[in-house]
């Protein structure tokens, strides 16, 4: 790896070339489309061939490798993006000290839970996760270094690379956790296959990252720049996560139930679909927002935070509307009727992450005008908040009190946002938020008319569709501009 990380340095002086938002956006996105289905063809699999006892084990240890490993994805990644999209000529310093400090803190975070398995095994009440938390773990410093190189490909504009890195890594995660838990691995075999799949994908990353060129005059004030940087991006990302996850976590420690546990790790990932969809939004929008920041143009910024915030209810609602018309339906038609209890779950959680997608492009501007404070203060209200909520609510109301414990969370978070964005005097875009809410309303009896368990969801979804672009349309809300961003998208620049 070291030999090959020479070679890539010793290039000649070069500016990369990225692609444009609206590009960006539609690359990430359709990763993030095609890894969302993998994720729910793996899912779905699992939920049915393990059973809602072992898939609630599976979605709380999953769960937690993913916060662990935050810390290395959120940290030095996103301070290399930002530096990145700031300065291309100071990427090769960037990288070399990055390279040095996301390895060791990857091994450190690595030898650091696999010695502490045990004692999480005793707070959620449950020792026999301690082997499988151990084996989980493993991941830790292969998927910390994939993180390190995808941050290269974004901090250069290089979405389309990016997003092939990441249809490399959902393929090879999908396959190989089939493959072996059908070899009779089981959960096991689900944790070694989500292994393979990082150490594919960095074999992948190895090979297509672009770095550019630096005189050493820079490189120890950019050493400094990543260690004060690092702190608020992992802050920002371990309490954003911690947020989603607690009610789950919450859930499997107070009721002590695998089986509830699993229902509830359905619903709260079907209702994490349209926000995870939409980070492609967030994903494109930071080296954007952070370079027109860089450069003091203030109007560009806040033109491009308010295509995204558009963008995110133009898809974001519909999809909210519809899934709560067919809640039920949706849940057996993709987990079986084993499940049917976590509709009522669904239903609640749905509105929480519809509206954490919002407080993610609200934080993405902050982490891009460094108000680090505020961002802090906020994300560590909201989790302190869902903590207390979940231990009242949920020994009174079972499930239903952990999903709501996470609606009035987040809820919180928006009003915040929305205050922030006010006193930033950046534009919201009120009148097509209205317009999208409207006909998202409207097709809302359409789908509770026929929703029907099967395949007959499909063809109720695309009508459902097609009626509210139908209606946008007829309410002017659909624009030329929305036709040129497609064609600009047609069009793609040479990467």
């Amino acid at each position: 790896m070291e030999k090959l990380n020479n070679k890539v340095l010793d290039q000649k002086e070069q500016t990369v070339k990225g692609d444009t938002m609206a590009q960006g956006v539609a690359f990430v996105m359709v990763s993030q489309v095609i890894f969302l289905i993998n994720a729910y063809i793996m899912h779905v699999f699992l939920a049915r061939f393990l059973g809602p006892a072992t898939y609630g084990l599976w979605g709380v240890i999953y769960s937690l490798l993913v916060w662990v490993e935050l810390i290395l994805v959120a940290g030095i990644p996103n301070v290399v993006t930002k530096l990145f999209s700031e300065d291309v000529f100071s990427q090769k310093s960037v990288y070399k000290k990055s390279f040095r400090l996301q390895l060791s803190l990857s091994l450190v975070i690595f030898i650091v839970f696999f010695l502490a398995a045990p004692l999480i095994g005793v707070l959620l009440n449950d020792r026999s996760l301690v082997f499988y938390l151990e084996i989980a773990f493993i991941d830790i410093p292969f998927f910390g270094m994939l993180y390190l190189f995808y941050s290269f490909l974004r901090g250069n504009k290089l979405f389309k690379r990016l997003s092939i890195g990441t249809i490399i890594y959902t393929f090879a995660k999908t396959i190989s956790i089939i493959l072996l838990v059908l070899a009779g691995l089981s959960l096991l075999g689900a944790l070694i296959g989500s292994i393979l799949a990082s150490i594919i994908a960095l074999i992948y990353t190895l090979f297509v990252k672009k770095i550019g060129q630096i005189t050493s005059a820079r490189k120890q004030a950019l050493s400094v720049d990543i260690l004060k940087l690092v702190p608020p991006f992992i802050t920002f990302s371990l309490t954003s996560q911690f947020i989603t996850h607690i009610d789950l976590w919450s859930v499997k420690s107070i009721l002590r139930d695998n089986t509830v546990t699993g229902y509830y790790n359905a619903a709260s990932l079907l209702s994490q679909a349209p926000g995870f969809v939409l980070m492609a939004v967030s994903i494109t929008l930071f080296p954007l927002l952070n370079s027109a920041i860089s450069k003091n143009d203030i109007p560009l910024a806040s033109r491009y935070l308010k295509q995204s915030i558009r963008l995110i209810a133009f898809i974001a609602f519909p999809l909210y509307s519809i899934s709560v018309a067919s809640s039920k339906s949706l849940i057996t038609f993709i987990f079986s009727k084993a499940y049917l209890p976590a509709w009522s779950i669904f239903d609640i959680l749905l509105i929480a992450f519809t509206f954490i997608t919002f407080i993610e492009v609200i934080s993405t501007l902050m982490l891009a005008v460094n108000d680090f404070k505020i961002l802090t203060i906020l994300m560590f209200t909201i989790s302190g908040l869902a903590l207390i909520l979940n231990i009242i609510l949920i020994p009174k109301y079972g499930y239903l009190g952990a999903a709501a414990s996470t609606t009035i969370s987040i809820s919180f978070g928006i009003i915040y946002g929305i205050i922030y964005l006010k006193r930033k005097k950046m534009e919201i875009p009120l009148k097509s938020i209205i317009r999208i809410s409207l006909a998202s309303i409207i097709v809302f009896p359409l789908v509770k008319a026929f929703a029907r368990d099967g395949f007959i969801l499909i063809p109720v979804y695309m009508l459902a569709g097609l009626i509210y672009l139908l209606i946008l349309l007829i309410i002017r809300e659909l624009k030329k501009d929305d036709w040129l961003l497609v064609k600009e998208v047609i069009g793609r620049q040479k990467v």
